[in-house]
Formats: C-alpha cells, structure tokens, sequence
C-alpha cells in the first residue's frame, strides 16, 4: 500500500512538473495563435490528468470497507484515464507540426509524467484486496 501511495505521489509530482512546464512554454511571447491553441489544449489535457492523480491519491488514503474492490476499480480507471489525457497531448503535438524545440519540450515532460503514471499503476493492479 505505502509502495502504491509513494508511486502515485511521484505521478502527481510529474504530472505537476509537466504542467508547469507546458505553462511557461505558454508566456512565450513569439507563438502564433495556432500553435498556443494547441500548448494549452495539451495544458488543459495535463491538468486534467493531474486531477484524477489528484481523486486517486486521495482515494488511497480512504481504502476501507466492504467496496474496497469498487473504489480501486475507481482509482485504476482514473489513473488510465490520466496517462489517456498525457498521450492525447502527445499526440497533438504530432500533428499540428509544432517548432521541434517546443515540441520536444513538452512531450519530454508529458510523456515522463505517463510513464511514471504507468508504473504507479502497476503497483495499483497488483495490490491484493
């Protein structure tokens, strides 16, 4: 259980990073309307992600009682929703044809949230209820 809560914390912190990131790349003052569309599009997609880091976080702290299997199903789902909203601003970034050096930036910071998420969520699917 510790080993999930302390994954799930580098999540968020990842994720928060990300976001962060993303948020400066934004005050960028040389950015065309079109391509600040698409950096707080992604932002807005982080944000989110660190949400349902944030609910699954807090859902940890609360595993007791009789739907103790319900409410993991819960965190599971919001924590492959979470790397879902990191890959689709991934994969925005793809085809909008960004500046690379942005580009590479934010996937940089996106995708390292992901894949932390990714391997907080295996300790999640492991515990035994």
């Amino acid at each position: 259980m510790k080993l999930c809560n302390t994954s799930l914390s580098l999540a968020l912190k990842a994720t928060k990073r990300a976001s962060s990131t993303i948020s400066e790349i934004l005050k960028m003052t040389n950015l065309t309307d079109i391509v600040k569309a698409v950096i707080k599009d992604c932002l807005d997609n982080v944000k989110t992600s660190m949400g349902q880091l944030q609910d699954s976080l807090a859902a940890m702290g609360q595993l007791d009682g009789i739907d103790k299997e319900f409410q993991i199903s819960n965190i599971q789902t919001w924590m492959s929703s979470s790397i879902t909203d990191d890959q689709t601003c991934s994969d925005e970034l793809d085809e909008m044809n960004l500046d690379a050096t942005i580009r590479d930036q934010i996937r940089k910071v996106v995708l390292n949230a992901a894949m932390v998420n990714s391997n907080a969520l295996y300790f999640v699917n492991k515990l035994i209820y």
